[in-house]
């Protein structure tokens, strides 16, 4: 069955943590909606990029005096594939329907690894607004400012017209 989502002018996030078990410990199955102002909600201003994203959330951890994250090549292949999976599959969710979570991803390009989270955002119009939205989100937050990750990887892609960011983090 296919699920369509449609946010106007809604940007959706989601959170997702766990352990390398292939069986989430701990996760946050509600999607969290940020009311995004309507001066905000104009066409996409600039591309996404994972750099300017990882910018700005070391900006925020710095503000906090946590050490910035680094990208890691192999994070943003898990990252894109997850991403790219959602979109072929027409899904927005933490777990996908054919049965792969987060983890299946960064096991699958990473390899070994304590602790992960993965954010997600949906309807993303600037890398501003993203972050800003993580922000306004007390888990996604939690996960961005964690000095318990130090490794992050993007995926960027569309799904059913938007925006879509998987972040995913290790430690």
């Amino acid at each position: 069955m296919k699920r369509y989502l449609l946010l106007i002018p809604v940007i959706a996030l989601g959170i997702f943590v766990f352990r390398p078990t292939d069986k989430p410990v701990q996760s946050v199955t509600a999607t969290e909606s940020v009311q995004v102002p309507e001066s905000e909600q104009k066409t996409v201003e600039e591309p996404l990029d994972a750099q300017t994203i990882l910018e700005l959330v070391n900006a925020e951890r710095a503000k906090v005096g946590v050490k910035p994250l680094v990208i890691d090549d192999r994070l943003n292949q898990s990252a894109q594939a997850k991403c790219d999976d959602m979109s072929k599959f027409n899904e927005w969710e933490h777990v996908l329907s054919n049965g792969n979570t987060p983890e299946t991803y960064i096991n699958r390009y990473y390899g070994e690894y304590e602790k992960g989270a993965e954010n997600l955002a949906l309807n993303t119009r600037t890398p501003e607004i993203l972050v800003k939205s993580w922000l306004n989100s007390k888990t996604h937050k939690e996960s961005m400012l964690s000095s318990d990750y130090v490794k992050t990887g993007f995926g960027i892609c569309y799904i059913v017209d938007n925006t879509s960011v998987v972040n995913l983090f290790v430690n």
